[in-house]
């Protein structure tokens, strides 16, 4: 953790020294402190706008005390407290984000609190964006496992392009090391290379990195999204976690980058080192 923590307190110094160090601001970017109680959407503060509404119910807008990477700072986070409480939309909403993805990073701060919620049919889901258009179909999304003594991981990573005909499963934690543990906070990405690779990290961590021949095509508009569920339709397969925030870019980002991002959540409020090796820090935005 000493390594993590210094890295973050050398990137935050950088970014505030050098605006090149900052991470090029998201497509998509649902932070939970842009919201309000009452909020019957999520807005997305990402640079392709609009916001996600929410399905039968919206999850529960809490704040505290967030402990990760060696830091910790107070902030705003959703939790999911049953199946039915997620943000989706099933179809092309006008006020929906289009986003049009080639290369890309998915990126959230995010803790899993328990195993599968009563009821639930199969695998609970954390994520996922697709396109709406059957034959050119992109899909994206984030699974936890079914069984409930395996909750804590990754189940698998799942990312499909039916028009070519390729659908690829990234469920092995020896290739992706995507696990979480239980009930604590982990920054978590996935850096896709269109037919090169998927990379994975945790706290900015490179933890697994699997060859992929999918490629996504640009001109297919992914404009049906999914926070803590892989679809408004299947929200009975909803993630029994919280999240800070979840972010997409529509690029391939780098270690680097995807630490100074980590170094921006971090330094967005008042921050203290737990073991108080760091003072506090002003905060950082993305410049719009």
């Amino acid at each position: 953790m000493t390594h993590t923590r210094s890295t973050l307190i050398v990137l935050f110094i950088a970014a505030l020294a050098c605006p090149a160090a900052i991470a090029q601001p998201p497509v998509l970017f649902f932070d939970a402190n842009t919201q309000d109680e009452n909020d019957d959407a999520w807005e997305n503060s990402g640079s392709a706008g609009g916001a996600v509404p929410q399905t039968d119910d919206r999850p529960i807008l809490e704040e505290g005390t967030v402990e990760v990477a060696g830091m910790s700072f107070f902030t705003k986070y959703y939790t999911v407290p049953d199946s039915h409480a997620v943000f989706a939309n099933d179809e092309p909403l006008d006020d929906a984000p289009v986003v049009f993805l080639e290369s890309w990073t998915w990126g959230s701060l995010v803790r899993i609190n328990g195993g599968r919620f009563p009821g639930e049919a199969e695998e609970h889901h954390m994520y996922g964006i697709h396109s709406n258009a059957p034959e050119e179909t992109q899909t994206m999304r984030v699974m936890l496992p079914f069984d409930a003594e395996d909750w804590g991981w990754i189940d698998n990573v799942n990312i499909m392009q039916t028009a070519i005909g390729i659908r690829e499963d990234h469920e092995s934690i020896a290739d992706t090391g995507l696990d979480l543990g239980q009930g604590v906070w982990r920054f978590m990405h996935v850096a896709f290379e269109s037919g090169i690779a998927v990379t994975f990290y945790l706290d900015g961590e490179e933890t697994g990195e699997v060859p992929s021949e999918v490629t996504f095509d640009p001109k297919h508009p992914m404009n049906l999204h999914a926070l803590f569920a892989n679809s408004a339709g299947e929200s009975v397969q909803a993630c029994n976690c919280s999240a800070v925030n979840f972010k997409l870019w529509d690029r391939w980002l780098s270690a680097d980058e995807i630490n100074a991002d980590i170094a921006q959540t971090v330094g967005g409020a008042a921050v203290e080192a737990i073991d108080k090796l760091a003072t506090t820090w002003g905060q950082v935005k993305y410049d719009q």
